[in-house]
């Protein structure tokens, strides 16, 4: 019963961003001075380490001089570091209690409004014996969901749960690194990962996503796994005793039962007692203690074998004491490597169903909508703009291979908006002008504004601008119409004369220009319907030697090339060397490069791929394997819109298939 459950809680504590926020309420420092310090500050700077990070990380160096200014907050920041700040949610783990939880501890309400925070987390929650299940609710789960209800519209006997666990297709696509929104294969890591280890076997995909985890990854496990995979390096277990646990993984540590088996096995305890010091190792962590650990280890080690050498025994331990970061069980990783290589599948043989469903259920995953979009493009698929009377609430396809945008990307729509269209279409049909449609739906001004501006009216009206120049009139007309409906026949007629009126357009002011309306879309809906922006400034980008990331691709290593696109997803993982590093990638019409930073350039590279929308990048290419990146030396900020006003007016036609007709035209277009 609802007693007997309830999520076990985490405990958030102080880092440098909560610290500076709350210790400056405190100290009443204005809100907006506030959220300019500690937006500068990262997510991996501890409270207690503020001032080393003005030395450490190149976006706060310009803002050194005013530390002194600040001496009060971040020394009284460090004093709270690791404090306890608030309860929150585990995000999967459920406990089960044969006696009523708020016996043990109490129990508080949660944010979702379900299931109640249980107040003690999950290593307490085990003290106690109760039982913890990992409970994980996947918003791919609800795609895939979308993707198999419109496949089975046209095939009632296609099954997800019934798909080839050896399609090559699909492997062919994971090798290339063609796995945008692909279930755990779709992140830089994964993507250079997979052009590495070249996956042909579903235990290949189990490890690759076991081995992008931070146990695996400080322990240098990664590398040394597909160097033996692929035969470029011998395989060694470091001891007999272990070619049993390490076998089948080239020796490498790559799943958290592994770290059990291998205490056990070396120092001769049970397993139960190898898990206590699993978990060991994070406290080892913390306190600073892990060389006190090492030694112990290796004490043991050695006496329990005698012919366990001082070297192999550190070679050991390195992997081991990687594992105070988490990582996964192999039935934990078994399980996400086959969903995820099942929305692989999806995403080669049902790319508009699978994409659809995707973009339906944002945020999720490592890309945005837009991204998503550009990558179902470049599978063939047409990405068709929101449409009044063709949308519905999500994304759909229609056909395999198009996929119709739906009215919930539009910025400010709420449900009830959604649900009243729906309804008016059901009722009275299509509409057949913006007047008819304010007459039958009443909305706020500023949702049909974003309406006619996202283009959902342009198979109506030709001219958005004019259109919003006279939508107050055009509210105002809807509006009297709606109030006679008292007088049943004077409603009818007044909405009879509605569907004859003209709709008030300022047709003498001059309409948007092809770029403004591609601009007004992507920002009310978040994605490029017609096509890539970069579609728009190839032939300006061309003209000076700058390479699509597809050209980028085929360019052999140590080549010093220039590309420009999309800034997606910048980021700066915590390294075994404590060095900075910074990942990004850059997304043009053909495809995205991964770009690496790293070295004397972060300094000035950071602050450009923290804040630039898009970039303009010169690096030298790099490969391994069949992955390829781009190790930046340069970056600026790419302003689009100023080479938009440079280019010559592309026709709508330039972002579609093309007629014979047409082509002259385009050339003569792009000629000037």
């Amino acid at each position: 019963g609802e007693e007997h459950v309830g999520m076990a809680c985490t405990f958030h504590t102080y880092w440098s961003r909560s610290a500076v926020r709350d210790i400056g309420k405190a100290l009443a420092i204005a809100p907006d001075v506030l959220a300019t310090v500690s937006k500068h500050l990262n997510g991996f700077i501890r409270a207690d380490q503020i001032d080393q990070a003005f030395e450490r990380f190149a976006e706060l160096k310009p803002f050194t001089k005013y530390k002194e200014r600040f001496r009060l907050l971040f020394t009284l920041s460090a004093r709270i570091a690791g404090f306890p700040r608030h309860l929150g949610t585990h995000s999967s783990g459920i406990v089960i209690s044969r006696v009523p939880l708020a016996t043990l501890a109490p129990l508080v309400p949660s944010a979702r409004g379900l299931t109640q925070i249980w107040t003690l987390d999950k290593d307490d929650a085990e003290e106690l014996g109760a039982i913890k299940f990992d409970v994980l609710s996947l918003r791919t789960l609800s795609a895939v969901g979308d993707a198999e209800r419109a496949i089975q519209t046209t095939d009632a006997r296609w099954r997800y749960d019934r798909l080839p666990l050896d399609d090559p297709s699909t492997y062919a696509l994971m090798q290339a690194g063609n796995s945008v929104g692909v279930f755990q294969f779709e992140s830089p890591a994964q993507i250079a990962l997979a052009g590495s280890l070249l996956p042909e076997y579903f235990e290949d995909l189990v490890a690759g996503v076991a081995l992008i985890r931070p146990g695996p990854i400080r322990g240098n496990g990664a590398n040394r796994f597909v160097a033996a995979r692929n035969g470029w390096a011998r395989a060694d277990c470091l001891h007999p005793a272990l070619q049993q646990i390490l076998g089948k993984t080239y020796g490498v540590i790559v799943f958290q039962e592994q770290v059990v088996q291998v205490f056990a096995a070396m120092i001769g305890c049970s397993e139960a007692e190898g898990d206590k010091i699993r978990k060991g190792l994070l406290r080892h962590h913390k306190m600073g203690t892990m060389e006190e650990a090492r030694a112990n280890f290796l004490r043991a080690a050695m006496t329990l074998h005698r012919d366990l050498t001082l070297e192999r025994g550190n070679l050991l331990f390195d992997q081991l004491a990687g594992w105070c970061g988490y990582g996964f069980t192999e039935g934990h990783a078994a399980s996400f490597a086959l969903t995820g290589y099942k929305t692989a599948y999806l995403s080669v043989h049902h790319p508009a169903a699978y994409f659809a469903g995707l973009m339906n259920h944002q945020p999720m995953g490592y890309y945005s909508a837009n991204s998503l979009a550009a990558e179902a493009r470049r599978r063939g698929v047409q990405i068709l703009p929101v449409d009044i009377n063709e949308s519905d609430d999500r994304c759909r396809p229609t056909g395999e291979e198009a996929i119709r945008l739906g009215f919930r990307l539009v910025a400010e729509m709420r449900e009830g908006d959604i649900k009243s269209i729906a309804e008016a279409r059901q009722g009275g049909g299509p509409f057949r002008s913006l007047l008819e449609f304010c007459c039958r739906v009443p909305m706020h001004r500023s949702r049909v504004e974003n309406l006619i501006l996202c283009g959902a009216f342009d198979t109506l009206h030709d001219h958005r601008r004019g259109l919003t120049w006279r939508l107050e009139e055009t509210q105002g007309i809807a509006t009297a119409c709606r109030a006679e409906e008292a007088d049943s026949l004077q409603s009818a007629l007044r909405f009879g004369s509605a569907h004859n009126m003209p709709t008030p357009i300022a047709d003498t002011i001059d309409d948007f220009s092809l770029w403004d309306k591609f601009i007004w879309t992507w920002r009310l809906t978040g994605v490029c319907a017609e096509c890539h922006v970069f579609t728009h400034l190839r032939l300006h980008l061309a003209r000076r030697k700058v390479l699509t990331t597809a050209e980028a691709m085929q360019q052999p290593s140590g080549a010093r090339i220039t590309v420009a696109g999309l800034n997606v997803r910048p980021h700066r993982p915590p390294t075994r060397s404590g060095k900075p590093v910074l990942f990004t990638s850059v997304e043009d019409e053909m495809g995205l490069l991964q770009i690496v930073c790293f070295g004397a350039e972060i300094p000035n590279l950071t602050p450009v791929f923290l804040t630039a929308p898009a970039v303009l990048v010169r690096g030298v290419v790099e490969r391994q394997g069949r992955s390829v990146s781009l190790r930046a030396e340069k970056a600026k900020l790419l302003r689009m819109e100023d080479i938009a006003q440079r280019l010559p007016t592309i026709p709508t036609y330039a972002c579609r298939e093309m007629t014979l007709e047409e082509m002259p035209h385009l050339v003569e277009v792009f000629g000037r």
